[in-house]
C-alpha cells in the first residue's frame, strides 16, 4: 500500500486549507477567462478577484461551455488568443450561475451552483472520534491529493486466511473530493499482510453525490452549521460504516470472493492474458509490463495472483491517486464475471510463459 503523509501532517494541512478556501457563485457573465500564453491563464470573477485556474478547472470549463477538451487544449497550445475568445464568448452567452471554488489564490474547480459542499474537514470530523473508540483499528494510509482526501482504515483483530500463509485484514477506504473528482464514499478495504497491499472492493461502496438543491447568492449567508445539517444523515452513516469494518459476516462474504479467485487458473499465454487484462483496465503499456514482471515473480498464475500483481503495482507508479485506482482494479480482476475472464483468458497451446 503506497503511504501518504502521516496523520498528524495531514490534519494540518486539511485545517491549513480550510481556513483559506473560498467558494463564490457567479453568474458566466461575470467571469472574464484570460489565456496569456500555454503556461499563463487567469480567471477574474468580477468584485471578487482574479485567480489562475488549475488543469481541472479548465477540463470543467471546457465541458460546461461545450468546447471539446482537445479543441481546448489545442487552442491554448497553438493560438491562446482563440481561446480566450472562445471562452469569453461563450461566457457572455450564457445565463446560468456557477460555483467557483479557489484556494491559495488559484481557482481549483468550476462546477454547478448545485453542488453540494462536504469538505474534508466534515469528513475528518466525524471519522477520526469515532476511529479512537474501536480497539487496535489504525489508518494504514492517508493523504490529501489535489483533487481527493484518503483515509485507510484497517481492523487487525479481524483477519482471516485466503490459502495457507495468505492472511488478510478487514479495512475500509473513505474519500471525498471538494473539487467534482467523485462522491464522499466509503468502501471496504482488504489489506494482503504477505505484501502489504490493499484490494479495495469499489462495487460495495456506499457513495453520497456532490449534488443537492441549486443554490444563489443567499446561500452564501448561511451559518457552517446549517450547511452542515443537510449532510449530517450521511456522516452519521459514516460511522455506522466504519463499526461495520468489524463485521465478521461481511467479511467472510468478501474472502470467499478471493478465495474463489485463487481456483481460477490463467489458462492462456501469460503475456497475452496480462496485455488483455491491461487493456480491459485501461492500464498503461508501462503498468502492464510491471504487472507481467510481479506475476511471474510471485508464480501464482491464477485470476488471483494476477488481481494481487496489479495491487503490488500500485506501489510503484508515483501519484498517489493512481495508486488508489490500481488498489480498485486488482479488486476488479479478482472479481471478474465468468464471461469477462473467459473472454480474457482464452487458453493456447503454446506454452503459458511464451
Amino acid at each position: 500500500m503506497k503511504q501518504g503523509r502521516e496523520l498528524g501532517v495531514l490534519w494540518d494541512e486539511i485545517n491549513r486549507q480550510h481556513g483559506l478556501k473560498h467558494d463564490f457563485l457567479p453568474y458566466a457573465t461575470d467571469i472574464t477567462f484570460q489565456a496569456k500564453n500555454p503556461e499563463t491563464q487567469i480567471c477574474a470573477i468580477k468584485g471578487k478577484g482574479e485567480f489562475g485556474p488549475t488543469q481541472l478547472f479548465q477540463n470543467q470549463l471546457s465541458e460546461a461551455l461545450g468546447i471539446p477538451l482537445k479543441y481546448y487544449q489545442r487552442m491554448l497550445l497553438e493560438d491562446p488568443g482563440l481561446l480566450e475568445t472562445n471562452v469569453n464568448t461563450w461566457l457572455q452567452r450564457s445565463e446560468k450561475q456557477y460555483m467557483v471554488r479557489t484556494l491559495d489564490g488559484r481557482a481549483r474547480a468550476f462546477l454547478s451552483n448545485r453542488y453540494n459542499r462536504i469538505d474534508h474537514l466534515q469528513v475528518m470530523d466525524t471519522v477520526l472520534p469515532e476511529l479512537e473508540g474501536i480497539p487496535d483499528v489504525k489508518i494504514a494510509s492517508c493523504e490529501v491529493t489535489e483533487n481527493k482526501l484518503y483515509l485507510k482504515i484497517l481492523n487487525p483483530r479481524l483477519k482471516g486466511e485466503i490459502k495457507v500463509d495468505d492472511v488478510v485484514e478487514s479495512g475500509i477506504v473513505i474519500s471525498n473530493s471538494e473539487v467534482g473528482m467523485g462522491s464522499v464514499s466509503v468502501t471496504p478495504l482488504l489489506y494482503r499482510l504477505v505484501c502489504k497491499n490493499g484490494m479495495i472492493a469499489n462495487n460495495l461502496a456506499a457513495r453520497k453525490y456532490h449534488i443537492g438543491s441549486a443554490q444563489n447568492d443567499l446561500d452564501m449567508f448561511f451559518s457552517d452549521e446549517t450547511k452542515k445539517a443537510d449532510d449530517k444523515a450521511f456522516l452519521m452513516r459514516i460511522r455506522d460504516l466504519i463499526r461495520a469494518m468489524c463485521d465478521r459476516a461481511q467479511f467472510e462474504k468478501l474472502l470467499s470472493q478471493l478465495k474463489t479467485a485463487t481456483a481460477q487458473p490463467i489458462e492462456g499465454n501469460i503475456h497475452e492474458v496480462v496485455e488483455l487484462t491491461a487493456k480491459e483496465t485501461s492500464l498503461t503499456k508501462e503498468e502492464g509490463q510491471a504487472v507481467l514482471s510481479h506475476l511471474i515473480r510471485s508464480d501464482d498464475y491464477t485470476k488471483y495472483g494476477l488481481a494481487n500483481a496489479i495491487t503490488r503495482t500500485s506501489q510503484d507508479v508515483k501519484g498517489y491517486e493512481r495508486a488508489t485506482e490500481l488498489e480498485n482494479i486488482g479488486w476488479s480482476v479478482a472479481t471478474f464475471s465468468h464471461n469477462t475472464w473467459t473472454r480474457l483468458n482464452a487458453p493456447t497451446t503454446e506454452s503459458r510463459l511464451f
